[in-house]
Order: C-alpha cells, then sequence, then structure tokens
C-alpha cells in the first residue's frame, strides 16, 4: 500500500462508490482505479506456484482469477445512504425541517425519493445535505484507506475530526430592511401575530398607526441566505428621541431553533447604540411571554408589569 491518498483519489473512489453496476478497484502500488471486469485475468495457480506466490490469495474480494495486488474499494449501497440520512436528520439544528426529513424515513417505499424531495424544498438544507454525505464518504475512504496500511504494516496517518455541520445563525447575513423585504415581512408578521394570539384575528392587532418599515423612525432589519432568500426580520420604531419599541421580530418556521432570532435582536441593538439611541424597549404579549428568558439574557430588565383579567371567564 504504497500510493498516497490525493483528495482527486477521493473523489474518484466516493464517484465510484455511488455507481451500483460496477465494481471497482485500486492498484496497491500506484493508486489507479480500474473497472474490475476490465481487469485482465492473474497467473493461474501453477503459474503462482512456479513464482513462489503459493501463499498469496489468488482471488479479489472473492473472485478467482484477478490480481492481488489490486484492492476492491470501499462498499456503499442502500444500507450505507440510508444510515448517513439518519445522521443528518439527527445533527441537523432545525427542528421543524428534522421533522419533515424524519418523516420521509419512516415512509417506507420510495424512502430515498422523499428525503431528496423534502431537501429540495429548502436549497440551504439541501446544500448542507450535501456536504455532509460527502464529508461522510470521504471518512468511510480514509478509514479504508488507514485500515488498508495497518494490515501492510504502516503506521496510521493522522486526521483531524471535522466540526459537524449544522445551519447556524452565522449563515445568515444581517442587513438593514430594504423594498424588497417589505413584503414578506408584512406577510410573516400577520402570519406570527396569528401565532402568538390563536383565536384572535390578526388584524385586530393593525399596523395602520405605526410608521411604516421603510420610514426614518422605524428600524428594520432582514436577515436572508446568501441566495437572497428571505428568513426573518425585527422591527422597531422610535418611541422617543432616545428609546426604540420593539414592534416585532420574526423568523419563519424553516429556519427557527437555530439562533437566528437572538442573532437579530442582538444586531438591533448593536445598531440602536450606532444610530444614537439609549434604550430598547420590549413589550410581550400573548405566547410572546415565554421569551422574557431570551431578552433577560441579552440584558433586558423589567420595567412594568401589565396584568389581565379576562372578565368573560367563569370564577
Amino acid at each position: 500500500m504504497t500510493f498516497p491518498l490525493s483528495e482527486e483519489l477521493i473523489n474518484q473512489i466516493i464517484f465510484a462508490m455511488e455507481d451500483q453496476r460496477h465494481r471497482f478497484v485500486v492498484d496497491r502500488e500506484t493508486g489507479a482505479m480500474f473497472r474490475e471486469d476490465e481487469l485482465p485475468p492473474a497467473e493461474g495457480p501453477a503459474e503462482q506456484e512456479e513464482a513462489g506466490q503459493r501463499d498469496e490469495p489468488a482471488a479479489l474480494d472473492g473472485v478467482p482469477g484477478r490480481r492481488v495486488r489490486y484492492l476492491p474499494i470501499p462498499t456503499w449501497g442502500p444500507a450505507e445512504g440510508f444510515h448517513v440520512m439518519e445522521r443528518f436528520v439527527l445533527k441537523l439544528r432545525n427542528p421543524i425541517f428534522a421533522e419533515m426529513l424524519r418523516e420521509a424515513l419512516s415512509s417506507g417505499q420510495g424512502v430515498f425519493r422523499r428525503f431528496k424531495d423534502m431537501l429540495r424544498k429548502n436549497r440551504e438544507i439541501e446544500r448542507l445535505w450535501f456536504a455532509f454525505k460527502d464529508k461522510e464518504m470521504k471518512q468511510v475512504v480514509q478509514q479504508w484507506y488507514e485500515a488498508e496500511r495497518e494490515l501492510a504494516g504502516l503506521e496510521r496517518l493522522a486526521s483531524g475530526e471535522e466540526p459537524p455541520l449544522e445551519l447556524v445563525a452565522s449563515d445568515f447575513s444581517i442587513i438593514r430592511g430594504e423594498a424588497r423585504h417589505v413584503e414578506p415581512a408584512l406577510k410573516l408578521d400577520q402570519k406570527v401575530l396569528g401565532e402568538l394570539f390563536a383565536g384572535q384575528e390578526a388584524g385586530t392587532f393593525s399596523r395602520a398607526e405605526l410608521p411604516p418599515l421603510l420610514n426614518p423612525r422605524s428600524l428594520f432589519l432582514a436577515a436572508e441566505l446568501a441566495g437572497g432568500e428571505f428568513a426573518g426580520f425585527i422591527w422597531a420604531m422610535e418611541d422617543d428621541s432616545s428609546s426604540l419599541r420593539l414592534v416585532q421580530l420574526a423568523v419563519r418556521k424553516h429556519f427557527r431553533g437555530i439562533g437566528l432570532g437572538t442573532q437579530l435582536l442582538r444586531r438591533l441593538i448593536l445598531q440602536a447604540q450606532e444610530d444614537g439611541y439609549l434604550r430598547v424597549l420590549a413589550p410581550l404579549r400573548g405566547d410572546g411571554l415565554a421569551l422574557t428568558r431570551l431578552f433577560e439574557g441579552l440584558g433586558f430588565s423589567p420595567v412594568a408589569v401589565e396584568l389581565a383579567y379576562d372578565l368573560a371567564s367563569p370564577e
């Protein structure tokens, strides 16, 4: 086993591993790769005995008549592919999309097609999947190579562990909102209001009296992916000359659970400081009260408590 495992060879092996129609081998001496059915037959047993090679196997991976200098590449079939998909779902820090992929994996017949169809619904998750799968397959090739080096009496080559792949807040850009962000932001605003105040009309919480998103009295920040896909926003309005009052912090469902809301809030605080404001107020209502710890963790402190008594409810 004298050939180096180059990046180019790793990619060639990975490509061949996914070819379910043919079997491939690597020359132990040169690292060249061949289809197994295109190799010339090895010398016969008699010729091997005459050459003093009686103790060496005259088969390759159980196939007689192939040169012992050729090494089968790692096995990769549907079972290995399925296990990689399972590991990807376990590592994905996007609870909603992870659950959708988990359902696809448990769908029985056609599981691979359903998994791929689900990935196509989110370009960034699909990008992560391809990167994760590539990393996993490279690790399989590396382990195969190291095992063969050990069998040949050679030392293992140290290889560092790569961090797990995750869709995290650092994959997003947070910028001042622009005209192209207004429509998706307003739609998301109404959707989130409906979630927070279930059973009530979202229109009850009118925005008509508030300054528009792009008004100078508004501080409007949008989060988007590298391709420009809108992911969420934060909106605050001027309460007085020294204070901003938070109007909305909203993240699309597919991007929740990865810390993006926290990053939006942090960016708003920094931007408010840069713009000369001295305070940011954050009124929380309905299910939004569950965010109290998030705000306190970033330095917010209670300044008032408003209680409500429902006159329509029985005592």
